[in-house]
């Protein structure tokens, strides 16, 4: 055994730690939120759940969850437009890893 043997096994049993998180993540909670007029996603919608997490829409009106507070039970969004264009929705829904769900709103 030469003196850069346990340098290289120390090297790849390191890369293997760090990248075990990466390949092991959940994959998240998806929502999708669409203009009933329109059918096209809303950017820049907050979304609030029940229990206080905040995220927005981005440009295609998708928003992901991948809490594990959120997982396997109901939960309650609530969906407001900063700019007023559309009403506000609250919506309960069951949340699931890899699951996936639209919610419409109305344009005022």
């Amino acid at each position: 055994m030469t003196t850069r043997t346990p340098l290289v096994i120390l090297l790849l049993v390191a890369a293997s730690v760090l990248a075990e998180p990466i390949a092991l993540s959940p994959a998240p909670f998806r929502m999708r939120v669409i203009d009933a007029n329109t059918g096209e996603g809303v950017p820049n919608l907050r979304i609030t759940t029940d229990n206080g997490i905040v995220c927005y829409t981005m440009l295609d009106g998708s928003a992901a969850f991948g809490e594990s507070s959120l997982m396997g039970r109901a939960v309650r969004f609530q969906i407001e437009d900063e700019t007023h264009r559309f009403n506000g929705l609250d919506a309960t829904i069951r949340v699931e890893r890899r699951a996936r769900t639209n919610l419409t709103v109305t344009a005022r």
